[in-house]
């Protein structure tokens, strides 16, 4: 069966996660901490888990971007100085940041998390903007035999899977009549995405190893790619959020 395109946006699946973490930190009663402890004789989540630990990090820093409206809807809201966050094959946490930056912003960002090792690095455009042009791109996928759009917070780019390679100066042109200062080098073209081509699906072996965060922060696909992302990503997410809790309860 044929799939219609359509689009999901994982930061929903990180709202719920971050509402369990608030609980799992509020059973814990324990704060982040760093190196050895000792008063309890032991190493802290930050050696013994780093992932979960870099994870915890990012949660805290992407919380910071909700807001609730008067009418009491949550919604995500980036700054334009945020480009995006993942954790590397080494469990290091990296705070992207857009050119817009400053070292204040940088300053806010370490407060919140709380962690002095964080690294930041500067890419070109912010989260923001490659969201806003995905959005343009959702309602026209098939008319662009689209297959995939996927926004890279690493590479800092939106990432389209063609179908059809003859299409890229149509995408290009339409997203020129979408927006006024739309820059093509935001865009990267690629072939036909091997998992999701056709028929939309998609196997948990295609979200990152390292983390809950990294290349597929918001992604289009197929009806049932988005239902497996979303729950594969929530697990991996959750399951940091209990190791972490279990270890700040047990010190």
């Amino acid at each position: 069966m044929v799939l219609k395109k359509t689009r999901t946006c994982v930061a929903s699946v990180v709202l719920l996660s971050l509402m369990i973490a608030s609980l799992v930190c509020a059973i814990g009663s324990v704060p982040l901490a760093s190196g050895y402890s000792a008063a309890s004789g032991s190493l802290s989540e930050k050696e013994t888990d780093p992932n979960g630990y870099a994870a915890s990090l990012a949660g805290k820093l992407i919380g910071s971007f909700y807001s609730t409206l008067p009418n009491g809807t949550i919604v995500m809201v980036y700054s334009v100085e945020y480009a995006g966050v993942y954790i590397d094959h080494s469990n290091n946490l990296h705070v992207v940041l857009s050119k817009y930056a400053t070292n204040e912003t940088i300053d806010t960002y370490r407060n919140i998390m709380g962690d002095p090792d964080v690294i930041f690095e500067v890419a070109e455009f912010p989260l923001s903007t490659l969201h806003e042009i995905q959005d343009a791109i959702g309602g026209v996928m098939g008319d662009f035999k689209i297959d995939v759009a996927c926004v890279n917070e690493i590479t800092n780019r939106l990432e389209l899977n063609l179908e059809d390679s003859t299409k890229q100066n149509d995408i290009i042109q339409y997203l020129n009549s979408q927006f006024t200062d739309f820059n093509a080098s935001c865009i990267t073209f690629l072939g036909p995405n091997p998992v999701t081509a056709g028929i939309g699906e998609i196997t948990p072996s295609t979200v990152p190893i390292n983390g809950f965060l990294g290349t597929n922060i918001s992604t289009i696909y197929g009806v049932a790619a988005v239902a497996i992302v979303a729950v594969v990503i929530a697990l991996t997410f959750c399951l940091a959020l209990l190791r972490h809790g279990a270890k700040a309860t047990g010190q």
